[in-house]
C-alpha cells in the first residue's frame, strides 16, 4: 500500500511539474504581449502632455481631471489605448 501511495505521489508531482511549465510559458507570452503593447502606447503618446490629477481622493474632481486629460490626447494616442 505504501508503494502504491509513493508511486501516486511521484506521478502526481511529475504531472504538476509539466502543468507548471505550461503555465510559465503562457505567463511569459502574456508578459511579452503586455510589454509590446506598452511600447506601442509610449511611442504613440510620447508627444502628448497631461495634467497631474492631484485630487485623487475626491472622486468627482478626479473624474473631471481624467476626462480633461483624455480629451487632450492625440488621436493616435487614443487609438493605441483603445479609446474613442
Amino acid at each position: 500500500m505504501k508503494l502504491v501511495l509513493a508511486v501516486m505521489m511521484l506521478v502526481g508531482n511529475f504531472a504538476f511539474a509539466a502543468d507548471m511549465g505550461d503555465v510559465m510559458s503562457q505567463g511569459n507570452k502574456m508578459v511579452d504581449q503586455a510589454k509590446a503593447k506598452a511600447q506601442d502606447i509610449m511611442a504613440a503618446c510620447k508627444e502628448d502632455k497631461v495634467k497631474y490629477c492631484d485630487k485623487y481622493n475626491e472622486i468627482e474632481a478626479l473624474k473631471q481631471c481624467l476626462k480633461m486629460n483624455q480629451a487632450n490626447l492625440s488621436a493616435g494616442c487614443k487609438a493605441s489605448m483603445g479609446l474613442k
